[in-house]
């Protein structure tokens, strides 16, 4: 569960045609959950990144490790990635630590994969991808799915 750092953190997808609102619709949830849990004293993770490529996304998951230096343990200049990955994981997975990261626009199963992979495995952690299709596409690669629907 995404409230337990000993456990896998859930992975869901948020999936459905374009221009329904599934962005909003997480960030909003997102926005809400940061508000709750900073409250806890807890350190409170929130990041956006993009799905359109594995490269694109892991240079959004190291520009956050970058962001969180201080708290990592890395000097704010630190270029190696694979050090920054590291300390930004081990970071994640503390008891103290809720983190959830929304994958914007997942362009299919292989980038959800690599970026699922460079997330901790354990940890209490949240990663929800947006992606245009439907559940049936995503239901391989995802704990929770979701398909948002036309209203009308």
């Amino acid at each position: 569960s995404a409230a337990d750092p000993t456990s896998p953190p859930t992975q869901a997808m948020v999936c459905g045609m374009a221009g329904m609102g599934k962005t909003v619709t997480v960030l909003e949830f997102l926005r809400q959950a940061e508000v709750i849990h900073r409250m806890s004293g807890r350190n409170v993770v929130h990041a956006r990144i993009t799905g359109m490529s594995s490269a694109a996304a892991r240079a959004a998951l190291v520009q956050l490790g970058r962001g969180l230096s201080t708290h990592i343990g890395i000097a704010p200049d630190e270029e190696d990635e694979a050090v920054i990955l590291t300390h930004r994981s081990t970071f994640l997975t503390l008891p103290a630590t809720l983190w959830a990261i929304l994958v914007d626009d997942v362009a299919d199963a292989e980038v959800w994969a690599d970026v699922v992979g460079i997330l901790p495995a354990q940890g209490a952690g949240l990663v929800v991808g947006t992606a245009r299709g439907s559940a049936d596409r995503w239901a391989s690669h995802a704990s929770v799915v979701v398909e948002l629907e036309r209203l009308s």
